[in-house]
């Protein structure tokens, strides 16, 4: 990707609706910046949701930008951690504007969340440490030196698995195997002030992976103290400072800090970078153990015990209905007691003056006539079934379904509802009625 041409007559940047590359239908603007602007995408065919990063047109025609844009979208190619934000293509639009295809995150940098939230557990803030030390660990093992590591650069992604921090902006890292003498002082000297190491700010041609340990030790220091390990009123004095004086130690500002996390910090500030702290996996070994992830958001939905109350206020829901069943087979059972005591008593009588035992048929019927009073508990009330000669069920029946309808009520205040695994006796069951399958709580 060269310094590209641009056609004067054109639109300056891309708009909402237009079609990039003959697959990328550009939606909505995400940000714009010094170095152009992010806008949201949809493939065309696969239906993916991206983020397309347009170079400005003042500066495609610069090959120095240019070149820093391509970095960025190489480097950020060859990193596929979890940490990292995705690069899928690169490219240049018609009207010569590079263009690079990424990851699109939903969330926002750190640095607004530090601004929503003035107290952090420091367990969630090495959560985040850990995190975006494996993502600088996975670049270093690419040679790949980021080298403008600060909160606006580290994205903290909602993701399926909860919030994961991503590290963007590899636009002017520096890919050691690619690079040589070439790079101008200038170029060297790219970053961020107040997380540039000493050697960047003096403008080494030879910056390596522990400028990244520094950035990372003035980070970590910067959010657990939320001040910086140097200060000065202008970018002048702040790069004295950095050179020159030592940081304040982070104890004298997070007494409470455990000692050997304040040391790890401290030795990531070391300005000699030969008794720095080595390595990013060095800092990785001494942070983790105090990292914790915080615990994940309640859901928003309804718990399942909530939503089954719900359910339940609803005369027609399917969990009235099963107990409705339940309490017509308890109130069956009491009938078939009382019925039970009834005879026993009448027995006990001299046999003259015993009354006839009635029908099977009968009985049969005020059951029947029982259990359909009760079943309008749950639902629709159904029609008596007609007796054996097409007649309506005789006056006893009509009598013992009053006596259901009059016990329903009370029982089932007195009995607290059954569990989910308990079924009713099958005895009465309706041939009309739902079957366990139907029945959400298989009652």
């Amino acid at each position: 990707m060269q310094g590209a041409s641009i056609d004067p007559g054109a639109s300056p940047l891309p708009q909402p609706g237009e079609v990039v590359a003959g697959k990328y239908r550009l939606t909505r603007v995400i940000g714009v910046g010094g170095m152009g602007r992010v806008m949201e995408a949809v493939h065309t065919r696969l239906e993916q949701r991206v983020a397309i990063k347009f170079l400005h047109p003042d500066l495609a025609a610069n090959e120095r930008a240019v070149a820093r844009f391509e970095r960025e979208g190489h480097a950020a190619a060859r990193l596929l951690g979890p940490h990292v934000a995705r690069t899928f293509d690169v490219g240049v639009t018609e009207r010569g504007l590079p263009y690079m295809v990424m990851e699109l995150l939903d969330g926002h940098d750190l640095q607004k969340e530090l601004v929503r939230r003035p107290t952090i557990p420091v367990g969630e803030l090495m959560h985040w440490m850990v995190q975006i030390c494996e993502a600088i660990r996975e670049a270093h093992a690419e040679g790949i030196v980021h080298r403008d590591l600060k909160p606006q650069n580290v994205f903290i992604a909602r993701t399926f698995g909860g919030p994961t921090i991503k590290v963007l902006d590899f636009g002017i890292s520096k890919i050691l195997e690619a690079e040589g003498v070439s790079e101008t002082t200038t170029q060297a000297a790219l970053g961020t002030p107040r997380f540039m190491s000493p050697e960047q700010i003096k403008g080494a041609r030879d910056v390596d992976a522990r400028a990244d340990v520094w950035a990372l030790g003035v980070l970590a220091y910067f959010l657990l103290t939320r001040k910086y390990p140097f200060d000065g009123d202008s970018i002048g004095t702040l790069a004295v400072a950095i050179v020159m004086n030592e940081p304040k130690p982070i104890q004298e500002r997070a007494p409470d800090l455990p000692a050997p996390l304040a040391e790890a910090i401290m030795a990531a500030l070391v300005k000699d970078r030969e008794a720095r702290a080595p390595n990013v996996e060095w800092l990785l070994a001494r942070i983790a153990p105090y990292a914790e992830a915080p615990e994940p958001a309640p859901p928003s939905t309804p718990s399942p015990a909530r939503a089954e109350a719900v359910t339940v206020e609803g005369s027609s829901s399917p969990a009235a209905s099963a107990r409705g069943w339940l309490i017509g087979a308890l109130v069956v059972s009491a009938l078939g007691v009382l019925a039970i005591g009834a005879w026993a008593f009448a027995d006990r009588r001299s046999s003259a003056e015993r009354p006839a035992a009635p029908s099977s048929s009968a009985l049969a019927t005020g059951s029947a006539a029982a259990l359909v009073r009760v079943e309008s508990i749950g639902g629709p009330t159904p029609t008596a079934e007609p007796t054996a000669s097409g007649s309506a069920a005789p006056a006893v029946a009509a009598s013992a379904a009053h006596v259901a309808s009059a016990r329903a009520p009370a029982a089932a205040s007195a009995r607290p509802s059954a569990p989910a695994s308990v079924r009713p006796p099958p005895t009465g069951r309706r041939p009309d009625s739902p079957t366990p399958s139907d029945n959400p709580l298989h009652l």
